[in-house]
């Protein structure tokens, strides 16, 4: 007979949820424009309750070279992509533009549909969301 784990824990009530969860107060004055006077909240670092095994971008349409033996050997396609994840507890989100600019930095170095080119965007994707797990990108 296996034994079943199950994890409970308690939410807190709605206000608190929303002051965990939620956006920055309100600020008097004017906002910052310049990317390095804005506080970076998705990295924000607090007890967020739980983690999650999968956050990201699904059903990204992007350009992406085939390699065939025959000819022609390139042909241009558009790949269907979905870039994931995980987010551990102490962080609030991810940037989810950091998933596809490193999706555009393996177009320029000639993304194609081989493997060793996407276990190279898989990396460099794990390396940017300080990753252990390199099991963050699937194509289908």
């Amino acid at each position: 007979m296996s034994k079943s784990v199950t994890h409970s824990f308690v939410l807190p009530d709605k206000a608190e949820r929303l002051r965990l969860f939620g956006s920055v107060d309100p600020i008097q004055g004017d906002k910052p424009v310049l990317k390095e006077e804005m506080q970076d909240l998705q990295n924000s670092k607090n007890d967020f309750l739980f983690e999650l095994q999968q956050v990201g971008i699904e059903n990204l349409k992007y350009p992406i070279d085939v390699i065939s033996v025959k000819s022609p050997v390139k042909v241009s396609s558009i790949g269907n992509f979905r870039l994931t994840t995980s987010l551990e507890r102490e962080f609030k989100g991810i940037n989810m533009s950091r998933l596809a600019e490193q999706l555009q930095y393996s177009r320029n170095e000639g993304l194609s549909d081989q493997i060793t080119d996407l276990l190279r965007l898989t990396q460099r994707i794990a390396e940017q969301m300080n990753q252990q797990n390199h099991n963050v990108m699937s194509l289908f």
